[in-house]
Protein backbone atom coordinates (compact mmCIF):
# COMPACT_ATOMS: atom_id res chain seq x y z
CA UNK A 1 0.00 0.00 0.00
CA UNK A 2 1.13 3.49 -0.64
CA UNK A 3 -0.50 6.55 -0.62
CA UNK A 4 0.35 9.30 -2.14
CA UNK A 5 -0.63 12.65 -4.06
CA UNK A 6 -1.23 16.40 -3.84
CA UNK A 7 -3.96 19.13 -2.70
CA UNK A 8 -3.37 22.61 -2.56
CA UNK A 9 -6.14 25.36 -0.72
CA UNK A 10 -6.62 29.06 -1.70
CA UNK A 11 -7.55 32.00 0.81
CA UNK A 12 -8.31 34.61 -1.82
CA UNK A 13 -11.21 36.27 -0.17
CA UNK A 14 -9.49 37.90 2.59
CA UNK A 15 -7.51 41.18 1.69
CA UNK A 16 -4.49 40.50 3.77
CA UNK A 17 -4.54 36.69 2.50
CA UNK A 18 -4.71 38.21 -1.26
CA UNK A 19 -2.80 35.29 -3.48
CA UNK A 20 -2.03 32.83 -0.29
CA UNK A 21 -2.02 29.22 -1.32
CA UNK A 22 -0.60 26.31 0.77
CA UNK A 23 0.35 22.81 -1.25
CA UNK A 24 0.88 19.60 0.68
CA UNK A 25 2.17 16.72 -0.84
CA UNK A 26 2.70 12.99 0.51
CA UNK A 27 4.31 9.64 -0.17
CA UNK A 28 3.88 7.20 2.53
CA UNK A 29 4.54 3.58 2.20
CA UNK A 30 3.97 1.05 5.54
CA UNK A 31 7.76 1.35 6.43
CA UNK A 32 8.56 4.91 5.17
CA UNK A 33 7.48 8.59 4.89
CA UNK A 34 9.23 9.33 1.48
CA UNK A 35 7.84 12.80 1.43
CA UNK A 36 5.23 15.10 3.35
CA UNK A 37 5.72 18.56 2.54
CA UNK A 38 3.60 21.62 3.64
CA UNK A 39 4.05 24.69 1.65
CA UNK A 40 3.28 27.92 1.51
CA UNK A 41 2.50 30.46 -1.08
CA UNK A 42 1.75 34.11 -1.49
CA UNK A 43 1.77 34.14 -5.78
CA UNK A 44 4.72 32.98 -6.53
CA UNK A 45 6.85 33.75 -3.86
CA UNK A 46 7.76 31.01 -0.92
CA UNK A 47 6.47 32.08 2.21
CA UNK A 48 8.16 28.71 4.08
CA UNK A 49 7.73 24.86 4.52
CA UNK A 50 7.54 22.13 6.86
CA UNK A 51 8.93 18.72 5.88
CA UNK A 52 8.55 15.28 7.37
CA UNK A 53 10.53 12.27 6.10
CA UNK A 54 12.19 9.19 7.08
CA UNK A 55 11.45 5.25 8.12
CA UNK A 56 8.15 4.78 10.13
CA UNK A 57 6.77 1.89 10.59
CA UNK A 58 3.08 2.52 10.49
CA UNK A 59 1.66 -0.64 12.04
CA UNK A 60 3.52 0.15 14.89
CA UNK A 61 3.55 3.81 14.63
CA UNK A 62 7.17 4.30 15.57
CA UNK A 63 10.05 5.63 13.27
CA UNK A 64 13.05 8.03 13.01
CA UNK A 65 11.73 10.84 11.13
CA UNK A 66 13.15 14.29 9.96
CA UNK A 67 11.11 17.00 10.68
CA UNK A 68 12.33 20.36 8.77
CA UNK A 69 10.53 23.79 9.03
CA UNK A 70 11.89 26.38 7.08
CA UNK A 71 12.24 29.82 5.62
CA UNK A 72 8.73 30.96 7.89
CA UNK A 73 9.21 34.95 7.97
CA UNK A 74 7.36 37.79 8.37
CA UNK A 75 5.38 37.41 5.76
CA UNK A 76 3.56 34.17 6.77
CA UNK A 77 3.56 35.09 10.47
CA UNK A 78 2.08 38.48 9.98
CA UNK A 79 -0.59 36.79 7.50
CA UNK A 80 -1.68 34.58 10.90
CA UNK A 81 -1.24 37.78 13.12
CA UNK A 82 -2.98 40.56 10.66
CA UNK A 83 -6.44 39.98 12.06
CA UNK A 84 -5.24 40.84 15.48
CA UNK A 85 -2.69 43.92 14.74
CA UNK A 86 0.51 41.79 15.38
CA UNK A 87 3.79 42.23 13.27
CA UNK A 88 6.29 40.13 13.26
CA UNK A 89 9.13 42.36 12.21
CA UNK A 90 12.24 40.37 11.33
CA UNK A 91 10.97 37.66 12.42
CA UNK A 92 12.82 34.33 10.90
CA UNK A 93 11.67 30.82 12.22
CA UNK A 94 14.10 27.68 11.23
CA UNK A 95 14.36 24.24 12.86
CA UNK A 96 15.63 20.71 12.04
CA UNK A 97 14.94 18.18 14.07
CA UNK A 98 15.25 14.39 14.12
Amino acid sequence: MVAYGPASSDANECTDAAAFSSEINVAITPTEIKEMALRFQRGPANLGELRVSGPFNLRMLEGRLSIVLAGIDKQLLNLAGASSGMDFGSTTISSTNE
